[in-house]
């Protein structure tokens, strides 16, 4: 087996949705975030490696200008991406751990890969504005 992308972790994410169960609707919101997540972690050229907390971490990064400055992206862009990713954080622990109050929907989850797409395409705009 070859090394997992971002792109096949969001497959993931629509093949849980497919199940259409809740329990399939709270994993592909869980594994969407997860793609957004190492997205950013392999796109970002100069994120420390953090030996903990490392979602709460790389939140803090893209979302902190002084932290981020040696990126060859826009901090406005990184702090916007920063704080849509602590969003689906914040959804993934919903989903994940909150099993008893809260019921989550195929919506939800279709809501959860929509961002993911579009947190995608907006990473891949500005790796394209940087390369030219």
């Amino acid at each position: 087996m070859g090394q997992i992308s971002s792109h096949d972790i969001l497959a993931t994410a629509k093949h849980c949705a497919a199940e259409g169960t809740e329990g399939g609707a709270r994993s592909a919101t869980s594994r969407a975030y997860y793609s957004m997540l190492h997205e950013a972690m392999t796109s970002l050229e100069h994120l420390p490696n953090f030996t903990h907390e490392h979602h709460k971490n790389t939140v803090g990064y893209m979302t902190t200008p002084a932290e981020c400055k040696n990126e060859a992206f826009p901090a406005r862009s990184l702090k916007s991406l920063g704080f849509v990713l602590k969003q689906w954080r914040d959804a993934r622990n919903e989903a994940d751990y909150d099993l008893i109050g809260v019921t989550w929907s195929q919506e939800n989850a279709q809501d959860a890969i929509d961002a993911a797409e579009e947190f995608f395409q907006r990473w891949s705009d500005l790796k394209a504005s940087k390369a030219s």
